[in-house]
Parts: C-alpha cells; sequence; structure tokens
C-alpha cells in the first residue's frame, strides 16, 4: 500500500523518557521513523529521565507535558495540554505507550476526530496491577484505532479488557546494533572487573519498587542462585541494576554470592563479561534484556514469562517453568556447561530481533489506519 500523499503528523506519548524497556522501543522507532518522508515524527512526554538526552539526539519535536498533581488529579489536565498543545494541527497518528500515556492520550484525542490512536501494551500480565489504570483504559477503548503489544500475553490481555482481536497487532522489540556494541575485549573487561577464574551469570534489571521486584521475582532468582552456588563454588551472580539497599527494602536478602553493581549506563559491556544470563520473572512483555543478551552471543535461562521465550530457545538457551528456583539453576548450569557457540547465538538472534522488522512492521500499520480513515 502506498503511504498518504500529504505527510502525516505522528506523535508518540510517553510518561517518561528513561533508559527502560518500553522507552527503548519507542526511540528506536522513532529513530527509524525519521527515514520516511511521508511522515513527521515528534515526541510529547510527562517525565525527563536518564535517556533524556538520548531522546534529544533524535532532532524530532519534543513537547513536555509535566506532571503537575497526582494522577488522579491531572490526567485531564494533561489531556487538555496535549490537546491545546495540537489544537491547530492535530496529529494523525497519536502512539501512546504504557498505560499512564494511554489513559491521557484517549482523553485527548476525544476531541480529535480523525486521529489514529495507537495504544500499547507492554508489560504482558503484570499491567494488570495498576487496577485504577486499566479500568480507565477499558472505558476509553473505543477510542483506539488499534492496540499494539509486543507479546502474545500482552495480546490476551488486550481481548480480555474487550477490544476485538482484528485491532490487536503482536510486534515484537527490536534492537539496535550499538545498543550491544562492545569497545573493549571480552578479557579486558573481566581483569577490571577482578571476574577472571570465576563463572558469572548476568541478571539485569530493577527493583525500585515492590511490584517491580514482585514481578522480577527476586525470591527465585537468589533461591536458585543459592542452589548454584552449593554446586559451584565459583559461581557469582552479577546484579546490574538494583542496589543492595534497594533489594533489602524489598524485605529481601542479597545471597553472599551475589553482586550489586547498580545501574550502568553501557550494561552491554557487563554482558559481554558475563557467561549467560538470568531471568526469573513471572511476567515479562517481550525482554530487552534477554534480546540484548543474545545478540552478544550470551545463552539465556529463563522462566516460561514472555515473548522473548521462543527467541531465546531457538537461540540455543532454555527455558523453564515459573516460580521454580531448582528448574532455574539446572537450567543455567547446563548452559554454563555445555554453552551453545557465540557465533551462533548472535546469527540468529540478529535475525529475529531487527530493529528494521519492527519499524517496517509499525510503518505498514500507520499506513494501513491512514488509507482507512
Amino acid at each position: 500500500m502506498a503511504p498518504p500523499a500529504a505527510r502525516a503528523r505522528c506523535v508518540h506519548l510517553l510518561p517518561d523518557t528513561h533508559d527502560a524497556g518500553a522507552e527503548n522501543q519507542a526511540r528506536y522507532l522513532l529513530s527509524a521513523l525519521r527515514e520516511h518522508d511521508w511522515l513527521e515524527p515528534e515526541l510529547a512526554y510527562f517525565g525527563a529521565g536518564r535517556a533524556h538526552g538520548k531522546f534529544e539526539e533524535l532532532g524530532v519535536p519534543m513537547l513536555h507535558l509535566p506532571r503537575l498533581r497526582r494522577f488522579r488529579f491531572d490526567a485531564y489536565g494533561r489531556a487538555r495540554r496535549l490537546r491545546r498543545a495540537f489544537r491547530d494541527s492535530p496529529p494523525a497518528i497519536l502512539h501512546t505507550w504504557l498505560l499512564e500515556a494511554n489513559v491521557v492520550g484517549l482523553l485527548a484525542a476525544r476531541a480529535w476526530s480523525r486521529t489514529c490512536v495507537v495504544i500499547t501494551q507492554r508489560g504482558s500480565r503484570n499491567e494488570l496491577d495498576y487496577a485504577g489504570l486499566v479500568r480507565l483504559q477499558r472505558l476509553l477503548l473505543g477510542g483506539v484505532a488499534h492496540a499494539v503489544s509486543n507479546s502474545d500475553g500482552g495480546a490476551e490481555v488486550l481481548r480480555e479488557q474487550g477490544l476485538p482481536a482484528d485491532r490487536i497487532s503482536v510486534i515484537s522489540n527490536g534492537i539496535p546494533a550499538e545498543r550491544v556494541q562492545v569497545d573493549r575485549s571480552r578479557k579486558a573487561i573481566r581483569d577490571e572487573l577482578g571476574w577472571s577464574g570465576q563463572e558469572i551469570v548476568a541478571w539485569v534489571g530493577r527493583a525500585n519498587d515492590l511490584e517491580t521486584a514482585r514481578h522480577k521475582d527476586l525470591r527465585t532468582l537468589f533461591a536458585a542462585t543459592e542452589s548454584l552456588n552449593r554446586r559451584r563454588p565459583g559461581f557469582r551472580l552479577a546484579m546490574v541494576g538494583p542496589t543492595v539497599e534497594e533489594i533489602e527494602a524489598r524485605g529481601l536478602q542479597v545471597p553472599e554470592s551475589a553482586l550489586t553493581l547498580g545501574w550502568r549506563a553501557r550494561p552491554a559491556e557487563l554482558l559481554e563479561a558475563a557467561d549467560a544470563v538470568i531471568i526469573s520473572s513471572l511476567h515479562e512483555g517481550n525482554s530487552n534484556v534477554a534480546g540484548e543478551a543474545l545478540l552478544l552471543g550470551l545463552p539465556v535461562a529463563t522462566t516460561d514469562c514472555g515473548g522473548h521465550c521462543e527467541t531465546v530457545r531457538r537461540c540455543g538457551g532454555l527455558v523453564v517453568p515459573r516460580r521454580d528456583p531448582e528448574a532455574l539453576a539446572a537450567a543455567t548450569a547446563r548452559l554454563l556447561d555445555r554453552p551453545p557457540e557465540r557465533a551462533a547465538v548472535r546469527a540468529a538472534a540478529s535475525e529475529r530481533l531487527s530493529v528494521d522488522r519492527m519499524a517496517t512492521a509499525h510503518v505498514d500499520l500507520y499506513r494501513r489506519l491512514l488509507g482507512g480513515s
């Protein structure tokens, strides 16, 4: 299908410009959309996060809609401010990311009869923990032109909320090569970190709030760590993201064999130096951590928790049931004993995690929506 004759304003609405899964996917997509002359990509956001400078580097127009009060008292205010900002030229496409932005965008677009609203579902069943936002989104689903999820589980959640299946697409994540670019040798990184002669299994994530820690199932992770430590005295768990204080604030004790490395701007270097990656989550949409690890050639042991699991299997990794620390420990040990060849893992992952593929799927969706408007 040919693109529309006139340029189409395509506004993406994000809660925050964080360096995190959904936010990075939005940034990769915005970058790709700049290559399409018939689209005018823009970004609106509520708060500035750690990756704000990277969003600014895209060179697309950016609109700050600051949070003035708690969401329940400010949702309509933000919607009105968004509406006023585009009063003279409403977007042809309003693409919203995560529940908070989905609700505000749908409220604002009620005044734009010709705008196609595309909402996203990123966290699979994790989103159901935010019951208030889910209820509001359900009430506003009549204004949704289409929804995009990065997992089959997320698509199922949308259907359960009442969105017809023909208005839902599953588009898995894309990861650019520069995200996993490492400029130093694996040996040099391991020597600097003091990891020489040790088996290092990396875990990457956040534990900055109770819900996130629960979704990541740190209890299962730590139980699997203790099991691995009994079997393999040289084993270490390298936790990239959280601090000891954040984990202990969740009522958990960090195992002696675990290293907490805090947030890192370039986790790829730490992944490159590891021997495997472990994911213990109860639910994920489509784990970017798994994708980045596979693109570096690392094997992944993961619970059966999201859309990344099929890619993990195809790349030589292992998938085990959730909440089963012994199974997770056994799978990790097997990958340490018999790791797949790194070049083969990278090749298989590159084919499935292309940003071009992800972006093309979105552009084709925009064409279909505008062609039918």
